[in-house]
Parts: structure tokens; C-alpha cells; sequence
């Protein structure tokens, strides 16, 4: 017969691994949880991911500080505080140079464009359209970009003294954002000038002009001191032994017009022209009478933020003062209060 199989014996379990004991806790004073009796409980993954310029200020139930770890002083949630970053705080003009940074940009795209064959209408309105600026910063945009560009010749010669290359042999984007600050300083009345150098450097960098915002910002600051000095116009319309390439520098006029002003008329009636053809026009409104009345289209624009003042000899007319933005996002233009 044969024999009976051997019986295989069973492997025998795995040993068990008592797990921790997990550690003493103690009841807070605060009810609001329970700490580690080493007083605070230790950072989980959670809470090292956190960023370092976040530090809890204490517990959102009791208000108790974590004692200097990102967890909780109890079992509730921490209320996280954000922490300036130590540029910021010690820049007290860091907040300040982020403001207005998308119209000065949309001021600068509408440059280059025009600069490379655009239409400075065209280019504006489509740069405008391209953003979501408020009506304040749209206003802006335009303000600087028509303004930039009816003094570029002008902005040309601060350019050539201040510079160590002339403002032709420049890189076109730098030349634009130049004459972005530079109008700022000259012609803008409400923009301080530590805002306007501040911003044109931040454009710099935030524009692929890193590696020259220091020289943005030592040819602006150059034109401060020169300012300071008691130097108003560019060493080009001071040495200009001509009347009429005085005239166009003084006033970014082509010199065949300077010329042409100053035959035809005498030298204060061609410097008054001049002016004028560079002074930012009035906008004024014709109030519909049929639909609406003068006062009430005045202090629907009022509500809107627009100051509007009568025009002397026209009762149906208001003068627009200020920026005043896009006009079809004013009260009253679907209406048909105004034209």
C-alpha cells in the first residue's frame, strides 16, 4: 500500500508591530481643541507647504497664537495671516508702482504700433478693446498714447542729451517706453514723478526689458535733476541758432511747417499755433433738450464720476472736464440724452 502524504506545515504569521502610543494631550484652557502636551502640534505636510510669508495668528475659535509653528494651538483650523514680502516692506513705492501698470502698457502697445504703420486711432481702439480697463485707466491709456505721440520730437531731443545713444539708434521698445515716462514728467500734471519713473522701470521688466530698467531709470532720474536745475526745454532748442528748428523742437512740428508758420506770421502768433496744435482738445456735448434737460444730463455725468461744466453762450452745451473715458459707457449716450 502506498504510504500516506506528509502534511506541509503552515507558514507561521508575521509578527505583530504594536503600533505608537500616539502622545499625551492635555484639554486647552480654550475648549477649542486639544494640543500636544509639548504645547503645540507639530507641522503636518499640509502646513509645510504652505508658503513661509504666512504665519498663523492664532486659533479661529479662541484666538490663541500658535506659538511661532504654522499648526493650530488647538484642533481648529488657524487663521492665516499673509506677511509682506521684505521688498515691499521695506519700498514704501512698491504698492505704488503696481498701479495703473495695464494702461501705461496699453499706452506703450499703441506706440509700438503706430510706430511700426498703425493708426493711432485703430491701434488705441484695438489695444482697448484687447483689455478689460476700467474707465479711469482707459482714459489714461489714451491720454498718454495720443500724447506720447504728438510730442514725439520733442521726447526725441530729451532723449539725444540724456542718452548715451541717440534716440534713433535706440531699440524701438525701449524708444517708446522712454517717451512713455518722459511725457509723464512733462505734460502730466496728476501723476507724481516718483509714480511715473516707478512704473516706466516696473513696464521695463514686466515687458522683456529686464536688463535695461536700470537705464530706464537713470535717464528719467536724469531728466528729474535737470528739471530741479532750473531746465525746462532740451540742450537742442536751446543751442538752435534757427527760429524755425527752434519752433519744431519746442513744439514737435515737422520743419517745413515751422518754417512756412514763421513767413506767414509773426513769431508769437507761429508760438501760439504752435501750441495749439498740441494742447489736448475740449470735448463737448449737445445736450437733446427734447429728451432730457441740461441740468439732469449734468448730474447724471456727476454720479458718474464726469464733471461737466456749462459752456458760457451755448445753453444747450457742456464742456467735459478731465478724463472722461470711453464716451459710449457714459449715461445718457444709449439714451440719446447727448451728441
Amino acid at each position: 500500500l502506498p504510504e500516506p502524504p506528509v502534511p506541509i506545515a503552515e507558514p507561521e504569521p508575521p509578527p505583530v508591530v504594536a503600533e505608537p502610543e500616539p502622545p499625551r494631550v492635555t484639554p486647552p484652557a480654550c475648549g477649542g481643541g486639544a494640543r500636544t502636551a509639548a504645547g503645540n502640534a507639530p507641522a503636518s505636510v499640509a502646513d509645510r507647504s504652505r508658503p513661509t510669508t504666512a504665519a498663523a495668528s492664532g486659533c479661529c475659535r479662541c484666538g490663541v497664537t500658535a506659538g511661532g509653528l504654522l499648526g493650530a494651538s488647538c484642533g481648529a483650523v488657524p487663521r492665516l495671516r499673509l506677511l509682506p514680502s521684505p521688498s515691499a516692506a521695506s519700498d514704501p513705492a512698491a504698492p505704488t508702482a503696481a498701479q495703473g501698470l495695464a494702461a501705461r502698457r496699453c499706452a506703450w502697445l499703441v506706440l509700438q504700433a503706430v510706430a511700426a504703420g498703425a493708426y493711432a486711432d485703430g491701434a488705441l481702439e484695438r489695444e482697448l478693446g484687447r483689455s478689460a480697463l476700467p474707465a479711469a485707466d482707459r482714459a489714461l491709456a489714451t491720454e498718454l498714447a495720443y500724447g506720447a505721440i504728438r510730442q514725439r520730437r520733442l521726447l526725441d531731443a530729451w532723449l539725444d542729451q540724456l542718452g548715451k545713444v541717440p534716440a534713433e539708434r535706440q531699440p524701438p521698445k525701449l524708444r517708446w517706453l522712454l517717451h512713455l515716462g518722459l511725457y509723464q514728467l512733462l505734460h502730466s500734471d496728476r501723476i507724481p514723478a516718483s509714480a511715473a519713473v516707478n512704473t516706466t522701470v516696473e513696464l521695463a521688466k514686466a515687458g522683456g526689458l529686464a536688463r535695461l530698467a536700470p537705464v530706464v531709470n537713470g535717464l528719467l532720474r536724469a531728466h528729474l535733476r535737470a528739471r530741479d536745475s532750473g531746465q525746462t526745454l532740451p540742450a537742442a532748442v536751446l543751442s538752435a541758432s534757427d527760429p524755425a528748428t527752434a519752433l519744431a523742437l519746442r513744439h514737435s512740428l515737422p520743419d517745413w511747417l515751422a518754417q512756412d508758420l514763421l513767413r506767414w506770421r509773426e513769431p508769437a502768433q507761429a508760438e501760439g499755433f504752435g501750441q495749439a496744435c498740441n494742447a489736448t482738445p475740449s470735448l463737448d456735448l449737445r445736450v437733446n433738450r427734447r429728451a432730457t434737460t441740461v441740468e439732469a444730463v449734468q448730474a447724471a455725468l456727476a454720479q458718474a464720476g464726469v464733471e461737466a461744466a456749462a459752456i458760457e453762450g451755448v445753453p444747450h452745451g457742456l464742456c467735459l472736464m478731465g478724463r472722461s473715458g470711453d464716451l459710449r459707457l457714459l449715461p445718457g449716450y444709449d439714451a440719446g440724452h447727448w451728441c
